[in-house]
């Protein structure tokens, strides 16, 4: 748990405020098996899912492109590219500390032989429920 905290403490202040793990066995009762991650890598048993709520991550990624002039006319996906730029520099060397095994798996990326589900992911993590129309739902920050 104290894992947990600190890779909250380490994203937080730049506005990546939704945070949930689950076990890996929880996330792959609730998609067909083409989804599964053990599938790909048998050895993990648990997840971390990150994402957003609010306007904070919103607010830092426009400070951190105004900071750099040219940044969104350099970058053919400049939100994504920070996105793995701000993941890489506050949540790697955490937890290459831990000598944890873990891998990085970005929606925006496609990785060879493994298709995730982030709806169900988020949804596994108690990070939203699906709605009526099939859109997962936070409690606070809505869709």
């Amino acid at each position: 748990m104290e894992l947990l905290q600190d890779i909250m403490a380490a994203l937080a202040p730049v506005g990546l405020n939704l945070i949930g793990t689950t076990p890996r066995s929880d996330y792959e009762a609730l998609v067909p098996a083409q989804y599964h991650i053990a599938q790909r890598f048998p050895e993990a048993e648990t997840v971390v899912v990150i994402g957003n709520g609010g306007r904070e991550f919103w607010r830092h990624f426009r400070e951190y492109a105004a900071a750099r002039p040219g940044y969104l006319q350099q970058h053919d996906h400049p939100l994504d590219d920070y996105t793995v730029e701000v993941i890489s520099a506050r949540l790697s060397p955490l937890l290459d500390a831990t000598r944890a095994q873990y891998r990085v798996i970005y929606p925006f990326q496609f990785f060879s032989g493994l298709t995730v589900s982030f709806m169900h992911l988020a949804q596994a993590a108690r990070l939203s429920v699906p709605s009526i129309l099939g859109v997962q739902i936070h409690p606070r920050y809505g869709p």
